[in-house]
């Protein structure tokens, strides 16, 4: 149901913006109507966790996610139950390809937890920590890691979707 109201959302936006693009004031002004931009999408999907809880969700809603901005025309990098690696690889061509006046769309499911008012993105190989000063080593930052680098892509737009599983998965520290 969320992931409807995120689709809907998007769609609404996509809408609204290229009308804006084709009004007949741009037309007349710029004798030309701006083509479409490059839209660009990355949607990660992580159940299959090697050292903390399964998730069982996560992947199917990528894939909904993933099918719905392909029907919006958006070109999708979509991964499935990705470790650190190959999250940063999808993360960089992403932020590639949304450079210079492109329109992006992230889109996580799968377990995210805060630490030190930091969130972070968990890859399925992700240790189980028992100290959270690990978790910069082995996720990734919503903030540093996703949010900064898209923000200085020089994208036009970009629209984050996190679908994170809130409930801490690694053990509980004794003392707390």
């Amino acid at each position: 149901f969320r992931i409807l109201h995120a689709i809907a959302a998007i769609a609404l936006f996509l809408s609204l913006d290229m009308a804006h693009a084709t009004a007949p004031e741009a037309t007349a002004r710029n004798l030309t109507v701006a083509s479409p931009e490059r839209r660009v999408a990355l949607v990660i999907g992580n159940n299959a966790y090697q050292h903390v809880a399964r998730l069982n969700n996560a992947v199917g809603d990528a894939k909904a996610m993933a099918q719905e901005l392909r029907g919006l025309g958006f070109d999708v990098i979509e991964r499935h139950d990705v470790d650190q690696r190959n999250m940063k690889v999808a993360l960089r061509e992403f932020v590639q390809r949304i450079g210079n006046g492109g329109v992006g769309a992230f889109f996580y499911a799968g377990h995210g937890v805060q630490e030190g008012g930091n969130n972070f993105l968990l890859p399925v190989d992700v240790s189980a920590l028992s100290d959270p000063a690990a978790l910069p080593d082995e996720a990734i930052e919503l903030n540093g890691d996703v949010m900064a680098r898209i923000g200085q892509s020089g994208a036009k737009f970009s629209l984050l979707i996190i679908d994170a599983c809130r409930d801490n998965p690694f053990p509980k520290r004794s003392g707390r």
